[in-house]
């Protein structure tokens, strides 16, 4: 595993995506990079629930623009105005370009990042961006070159 260690398995991520068999596939990069604390949910009301009812905070939540677009939510105000999501990415399955584009902001660390696909390279590169410390302790047990560079960013 990529992230072995206590502190990647610690991580609480929730996932929201309409698309169930998307959702498990991120769930799978996920335990590849060693987070196994990770639930699936499908709607916008279940995501709602668990992210402004959960009596832990959320370290990630991982996100479909299309979830918020129905709803008419606007990301910024979902993740500002909740500080039970430490960290937000959101992806957006129909954008046929790559781009990325990240939010930061300083009191208390919180990280948000707009990304027109998921992948495990960027599951890895967001994660270590949203908490240095697994960078110090990251020890890459692949030869893959992709996940190497994404650990030395």
């Amino acid at each position: 595993m990529f992230l072995e260690n206590n502190r990647s398995r610690s991580l609480r991520i929730l996932i929201a995506d309409s698309d169930v068999r998307r959702g498990l596939s991120i769930e799978q990069q996920f335990n590849k990079l060693g987070c196994l604390s990770v639930v699936n949910v499908c709607t916008y009301r279940d995501l709602r629930i668990l992210t402004y009812y959960c009596p832990q905070r959320l370290s990630l939540v991982v996100v479909n623009a299309e979830l918020l677009n129905e709803m008419a939510m606007d990301p910024l105000d979902f993740f500002g105005e909740n500080p039970l999501i430490r960290h937000l990415l959101i992806f957006n399955p129909s954008d046929d370009h790559q781009w990325s584009k990240t939010f930061f902001n300083p009191h208390p660390q919180r990280w948000m990042r707009l990304v027109s696909k998921i992948n495990l390279p960027r599951l890895a590169d967001f994660l270590m961006l949203a908490d240095p410390a697994l960078n110090e302790s990251a020890e890459p047990a692949s030869t893959d070159p992709t996940l190497s560079s994404c650990a030395n960013r």
